[in-house]
């Protein structure tokens, strides 16, 4: 099955294997518009990702269009693509979204918070690099005689997060609506990341909030 769509759609535009993606990806180029689409097989976390992010552009217009505009402006600069080493286009999109949840009064609300006993885990599996996993979650993983050969593993996680745009307006939104315009977002965007976020020492976790943690799994010269 997965032969005779990438056949089908390789006679349509341009497409290439990605090696240095966290998951397997091939990535199409349609040859008319020049629209690029990502191809990967069962990381059924990034649809959930995209299902996030949906909502939340359904919440506010805003974050969609500095979204588009944001992505348009790094990728015209060359600072996007994590094939080459630079923020891939989701991290962009987390940024965005973890601002907008900082800026005051909020713009997006934190969608992963549970308000009553009904919003059940929602477990997904996703692969991910053995590499990537701690010593205790390797046990459940197996191994490889080819040192050049990546392994694959399926991990799960909680992938709740409220869908409801009913309840998302009358319980997760503040009170105190934002009216700033998109311009002046996308200029106190550039201001947080630039003059207030500490990337030394600090993270963003739009699961947590609006409030960005201190950075405390990863060594500070990354």
């Amino acid at each position: 099955m997965c032969s005779k769509i990438i056949n089908k759609v390789a006679k349509k535009g341009t497409l290439t294997y990605v090696p240095a993606a966290k998951v397997p990806i091939l990535k199409f180029i349609e040859a008319e518009s020049g629209i690029q689409v990502d191809f990967n097989v069962n990381n059924l976390l990034g649809i959930t990702n995209s299902n996030l992010i949906f909502t939340y552009t359904q919440i506010d217009q805003r974050f969609h269009i500095m979204n588009v505009f944001l992505k348009w402006w790094a990728k015209s600069v060359g600072i996007i693509g994590a094939a080459h080493g630079f923020l891939s286009s989701y991290a962009l999109t987390l940024m965005i979204i973890a601002f907008l949840q900082h800026t005051e009064p909020p713009v997006l609300p934190c969608l992963q918070e549970r308000l009553t006993r009904d919003q059940r885990q929602q477990t997904v599996y996703y692969p991910c690099s053995i590499d990537e996993l701690d010593s205790k979650r390797r046990r459940h993983t197996y191994s490889t005689k080819d040192i050049n050969k990546i392994v694959y593993c399926m991990y799960e996680t909680d992938a709740f997060f409220e869908k409801d745009l009913s309840i998302i307006k009358e319980y997760y939104l503040p009170k105190e609506g934002n009216v700033k315009s998109v311009a002046q977002l996308i200029y106190e965007f550039f201001y947080f990341y630039v003059y207030e976020f500490d990337s030394a020492q600090m993270v963003i976790n739009i699961k947590d909030g609006s409030d960005c943690v201190q950075n405390t799994n990863f060594p500070t010269n990354q």
